[in-house]
C-alpha cells in the first residue's frame, strides 16, 4: 500500500503571518520534536478561555525547528497549558512584539 501524505508530515516552510500592531502582538513556542503536531494552549492569567495551536516541523531561517505560532493574542501575562509539563509558563505578551519560549 502507498504511503499517504499528510498536512502533518510536511515542513512548514511558508512564511508566517503575524497579525501583530495596534492591540496585539504573537507567541512563538520553540519546543523539543517529541511535541510534533501536539496541541498547546494559552489563556489570559486569570480566565478560562483557552486558545490552541499545533505544533509543526518549520523551516525558519534555514533551520528546521519545531515551533507552535499565535500569531494574534491581545496584549497581557499568559498561562502556557500543555500535555507535557515544561518549565515556562507564563508568558507577557506586548502590543506590536513577537514574545519567544524556548522550551527545546
Amino acid at each position: 500500500m502507498p504511503h499517504e501524505h499528510h498536512d502533518s508530515d510536511r515542513i512548514h516552510a511558508e512564511d508566517l503571518a503575524l497579525d501583530i500592531g495596534r492591540g496585539a502582538g504573537a507567541l512563538l513556542i520553540y519546543t523539543p520534536s517529541e511535541l510534533r503536531e501536539k496541541e498547546i494552549e494559552v489563556s489570559r492569567r486569570g480566565e478560562s478561555k483557552r486558545v490552541h495551536t499545533q505544533i509543526h516541523e518549520r523551516l525558519i531561517n534555514g533551520r528546521t525547528v519545531f515551533a507552535g505560532v499565535f500569531p494574534e493574542l491581545a496584549p497581557g501575562r499568559y498561562v502556557i497549558w500543555s500535555e507535557v509539563p515544561r518549565p515556562v509558563t507564563e508568558v507577557t505578551i506586548a502590543e506590536g512584539e513577537v514574545a519567544e519560549v524556548d522550551w527545546r
